[in-house]
Formats: C-alpha cells, structure tokens, sequence
C-alpha cells in the first residue's frame, strides 16, 4: 500500500511538474513571437526611414551638383564675356 501510494505520489508530481515546463515554454514561445514582432516592426520602421533619408540625400546631392555645374556656367560665360571684348 505504501508503494503503491509513494507511485502514486510521485506519478502526480511528474504531472504537476511536467504541466508546469510546458506552461513555462509557452510563456516563453509567446514571449519569444512578441519580440520577434517587435523587432520586425522596428526593422520594418528603420528600413523606411533609411529609404526616406537615401532620397533627401540623393535629391540634395543633384541640388549641389545643380548649384555647382550652374556656377561654373556663370564663371564660363564671365569669361568668355572677358575674351570677346578684349578684356
């Protein structure tokens, strides 16, 4: 009877236990998709960002590139201006 009853026993604290890891690693898988989601969600938010910041930069290097090839414009007709007259 006590051998019986110390199985009995210790068979249910196999279960309570065996119950308690699986609760844990659920909590835990959930856990775990949560923070994956979050980081994807933050990728997702730095990736566009990163677009965003690719085109200002881009749209202000053609400005620049705009702003110089104009001066230089300037500075040609300047001289040829100076050439044709003699100057």
């Amino acid at each position: 009877m006590k051998c019986e009853k110390y199985a009995e026993d210790r068979k249910n604290l196999i279960g309570n236990i065996s119950k308690a890891v699986e609760e844990s690693d659920d909590k835990i898988n959930s856990q775990n998709a949560m923070l994956e989601e979050e980081i994807r969600k933050e990728m997702k938010e730095l990736n566009e960002i990163l677009v965003i910041e690719t085109q200002t930069r881009k749209q202000e290097d053609d400005d620049i590139i705009f702003a110089v090839n104009r001066y230089m414009n300037e500075i040609q007709d300047s001289v040829s201006k100076i050439t044709v007259c003699g100057i």
